[in-house]
């Protein structure tokens, strides 16, 4: 099987998406074995230097809720990775609220592709 985790010059990619509560930053423990495999990963990498945790919603409440809602799920995972042993200074958590999507189309299919939390590199030995 490929691994869950992977690691590319400019990200941490995964093989599914971290899963929250509706409308909550509360974690859904279904994504608890992607974030200790992003935790594992990030601990065999230590040339990672520092990772932004992104938070994205998608388009179907108002900017300022989005923004902070994803602000509050990018902190969330960042926590979660921190309690699994990734060193606090490695991680910097953004919300993007609805700003950047991947699919700008007004579909449930377009909403579920933009729900999302990205691991993007900013820093490598």
């Amino acid at each position: 099987a490929p691994p869950q985790v992977r690691v590319t010059r400019q990200a941490i990619r995964i093989t599914d998406k971290i899963y929250f509560e509706v409308n909550e930053a509360v974690l859904s423990p279904r994504s608890y074995e992607m974030l200790n495999a992003i935790a594992t990963t990030m601990n065999t990498h230590p040339e990672v230097r520092r990772v932004r945790v992104e938070g994205h919603t998608d388009s179907r409440s108002s900017d300022e809720y989005n923004l902070g809602l994803s602000q509050e799920r990018a902190e969330a995972v960042r926590n979660y990775l921190i309690d699994a042993g990734v060193a606090p200074e490695r991680l910097v958590a953004e919300g993007k609220g609805e700003r950047e999507p991947l699919d700008a189309r007004e579909t449930p299919d377009a909403w579920e592709l933009n729900r999302r939390v990205e691991f993007i590199i900013e820093e490598r030995e």
